[in-house]
């Protein structure tokens, strides 16, 4: 956000392929406007989010898209994913990101670049509303779905994960091959598995209150000095050793319009810094030592892309560096 664009500027000017594992929404959205015309000129893939921030789900939501489509020979409608369980502990960087957010982005530009399909590079308007909640559960804001595991609430990185699920949702629907497109009506949904009622609520109270002070500039600036006491330092993350007792699962269902389902799982050990190098590295061997004119980043040629527009390759290699990734019979 404040160093990455001389960098991404000097790689597409030279034709540099180029990996990020930024979840920095509003600089992504920036960048699209000013290089991806560019970078596709120079024949130059961009991937800025390809850590953590926003691997397994945008690679959940492909996966999703591309087994609805095989099994039940129809597009896919939605696609939802939920942090089913997870022990890991937090960056330093990552926290300090949702400070610096509401200090270098105006309001009027956060709302407009964190809209669900700001990024995506198609028209979004016949796409299918978010689910809606059940009774009493939407109440609170909350929703139940029995196959990830009953009650969820508000996913920590979701309105990260869904502005890039949705560019390759665009990006692939812009594809000639129909085979590789999502489906018109796409929507992928993120959300944190909650053990009961009281815990969602609670949980989504506590991020959105936190997000609306760190908006308003006055209680920004109170609240800032607080959260630097009990959030890392830049820099600072989990010991190497509390490292291998943290693990990530990440479960999804896809649905077709009729309520076919597709069920699949992504899970990752040691937590999201070893997430976040299988991802980096799985995908610097694609674009390296792949086949990557097989890919739809290879097709494409160029451009401000997703790690999902490296394909069935990268699924592959994830696998292999380590990432479990399974769709359920």
């Amino acid at each position: 956000m404040h160093y990455g664009e001389p960098v991404l500027a000097a790689c597409v000017n030279n034709g540099t392929h180029y990996l990020d594992s930024t979840g920095e929404v509003p600089w992504i959205y920036d960048m699209v406007a000013k290089y991806d015309e560019l970078a596709k000129k120079n024949r130059t893939i961009i991937i800025p989010e390809c850590g953590l921030d926003s691997v397994p789900a945008d690679i959940m939501a492909y996966v999703l898209a591309r087994e609805v489509r095989k099994r039940h020979n129809a597009p896919c409608e939605r696609a939802i994913m939920t942090l089913y369980d997870f022990k890991s502990g937090i960056s330093g960087g990552t926290s300090l990101t949702m400070l610096e957010l509401f200090k270098k982005y105006s309001l009027s530009h956060l709302g407009k670049s964190m809209h669900p399909y700001s990024l995506s590079p198609v028209n979004a308007d016949n796409v299918v509303a978010s689910p809606s909640g059940s009774f009493p559960y939407n109440l609170f804001g909350l929703q139940t779905i029995p196959e990830l595991g009953g009650i969820q609430t508000t996913g920590l990185m979701a309105s990260v994960d869904v502005c890039i699920a949705h560019r390759s949702w665009g990006l692939y629907q812009s594809s000639g091959d129909k085979t590789l497109q999502y489906g018109p009506k796409f929507r992928f949904n993120e959300y944190a598995r909650a053990p009961n009622l009281f815990f969602g609520f609670a949980q989504k109270v506590v991020l959105t209150s936190v997000a609306v002070l760190l908006a308003i500039p006055v209680t920004r600036w109170l609240l800032e000095p607080l959260l630097k006491m009990v959030i890392p330092s830049p820099g600072q993350g989990p010991s190497k050793e509390s490292m291998k007792k943290d693990f990530m699962h990440y479960r999804g269902i896809g649905s077709t319009e009729d309520g076919k389902k597709v069920i699949a799982n992504l899970e990752v050990a040691h937590g999201g810094y070893v997430a976040t190098a299988m991802t980096l590295s799985a995908a610097a061997k694609v674009i390296l030592r792949g086949r990557l004119e097989e890919s739809e980043a290879g097709k494409l040629g160029g451009g401000i892309l997703t790690p999902a527009t490296l394909g069935d390759q990268y699924v592959k290699t994830l696998n292999e560096f380590g990432m479990k990734i399974r769709v359920d019979n």
